[in-house]
């Protein structure tokens, strides 16, 4: 399976949004909206950013791009700088990187440590202080999407948000752009093999989750009949960690649907034309699990107890 955009086209646009400003084109109260900085048509935002916090935003032309940007399922990491009231312990930081409970739910771990004040701009208007209260800077980075979610979790653990700024989606930071300024990213995605893979839903078992994973991203129907390993990678750029359960199996019926829409093409390869372009693998795990599959491993799906 191939995987990637085809960007031929494509524009991506990094954008600083100042505070006070609408992630829309357009606004029937006459609110400030992205129309008063960013005069380049045909490009939409590609997810949201609270009109009462800052920094960066991307926009893209390219409606494959937007959703994979956007959409949590691809698990893209926001990082995140939040001056908050008084200074967070050991036990709220730790809250923070094991999950908060919401009224919407729990979410899910995340990195979250102490910083140093950065250098970054005045705010417009300035941030309201209380002389008797100190405030102190921590980083956050998350990989969901819950509405306004930085702030709800620093106020659960105690810790309510006084401003806050957006520093980076997944591989794009916004380094020294400045309020209400955007540049065009030189942007290129090379095409990358993968198996078919993913993610569990909640509630989901690992053999559902392959049976979903393999229907969603190639068509297929996939019956799977046996796991071939289970394997752990560090991604050296990112530093997140990823487990993949292999599975073999034979295929049913191929349907007539939309693939999602991070695939840019699902296609048949034989072991010697895979080895051929090692230099296009989404991860090492791609020859791995061939070169186990081809060597006769299997072991019976009931070793996997939900």
């Amino acid at each position: 399976m191939i995987s990637g955009t085809d960007i031929t086209m494509t524009k991506l646009i990094a954008f600083n949004k100042p505070y006070d400003v609408l992630t829309q084109f357009n606004d029937k109260d006459g609110r400030t909206t992205l129309k008063d900085y960013i005069d380049i048509a045909d490009v939409y935002p590609a997810g949201r950013l609270d009109r009462d916090s800052e920094g960066l935003l991307l926009l893209t032309d390219d409606g494959r791009l937007q959703h994979h940007i956007s959409d949590p399922r691809h698990k893209l990491s926001k990082t995140y700088w939040a001056q908050v009231e008084n200074i967070p312990d050991a036990s709220a930081i730790k809250q923070l990187q094991q999950g908060v409970l919401l009224k919407d739910g729990v979410t899910k771990p995340a990195k979250a440590r102490l910083i140093d004040p950065p250098e970054v701009w005045e705010r417009h208007p300035p941030v309201r202080f209380r002389q008797s209260i100190p405030t102190q800077w921590i980083e956050l980075q998350i990989s969901e999407g819950k509405n306004r979610q930085v702030r709800r979790m620093t106020a659960a653990v105690g810790h309510p948000t006084l401003r806050l700024i957006r520093v980076a989606i997944g591989q794009w930071q916004l380094n020294d752009l400045q309020p209400g300024q955007w540049c065009e990213v030189n942007f290129q995605t090379e095409l990358k093999l993968n198996q078919p893979a993913g993610h569990l839903e909640d509630g989901e078992s690992l053999v559902e989750a392959v049976i979903r994973e393999t229907l969603e991203e190639t068509a297929w129907q996939f019956i799977p009949e046996s796991l071939i390993g289970i394997y752990r990678w560090r991604h050296q750029q990112t530093q997140n960690t990823y487990i993949r359960f292999c599975f073999s199996g034979s295929l049913g019926e191929h349907l007539d649907r939309p693939l999602d829409s991070d695939i840019h093409q699902a296609v048949w390869l034989d072991a010697p034309t895979i080895q051929q372009r090692r230099a296009q693998y989404r991860s090492p795990l791609v020859e791995q699990c061939l070169q186990d599959y081809l060597s006769g491993k299997r072991y019976p799906l009931d070793l996997l107890a939900d």
